[in-house]
């Protein structure tokens, strides 16, 4: 006799034995993502903006982070990553109102593109793209 929950038949198997699946598949992922990872660096800067208000000197500032990351063993043959934290430069200009400052650019297709990421590499004399951070990029 075949019964509901085998997967004689065409039954469908039980509710358990679906779930278990599901987790032996999202450990077997978990499991080569963390093959992918490589090394990571994490850089801390602050943002300064200097207005002219008035005739007179105002600046505003933040601190923001970014995360770069080295993928190896990719799966889909990415090099690397990045993670900012830290969005928006706030400037309250006494008596004229506040100002946001967003760490985008409007990009020549019209998208919005991250600026920091490429800027503080080129700072630092990095001129390795993100994608093929070396060593030595990363002792720097």
């Amino acid at each position: 006799m075949i019964t509901s929950g085998s997967d004689y038949g065409g039954h469908e198997l039980a509710p358990q034995v679906r779930y278990v699946g599901k987790l032996l598949l999202a450990l077997l992922l978990a499991a080569m993502l963390a093959g992918c990872q490589g090394e990571s660096a994490d850089v801390r800067y602050r943002v300064i903006a200097n207005f002219d208000v008035d005739g007179k000197p105002f600046a505003a500032s933040t601190v923001m982070e970014i995360r770069y990351s080295r993928v190896t063993q990719s799966l889909i043959g990415a090099g690397g990553a990045t993670r900012l934290y830290g969005e928006t430069l706030i400037a309250d200009i006494p008596g004229k109102g506040t100002i946001y400052i967003l760490p985008i650019e409007h990009q020549r297709d019209g998208a919005l593109g991250p600026v920091w990421a490429n800027a503080i590499l080129q700072t630092l004399g990095i001129k390795s793209s993100i994608g093929s951070l070396a060593d030595e990029d990363f002792e720097r």
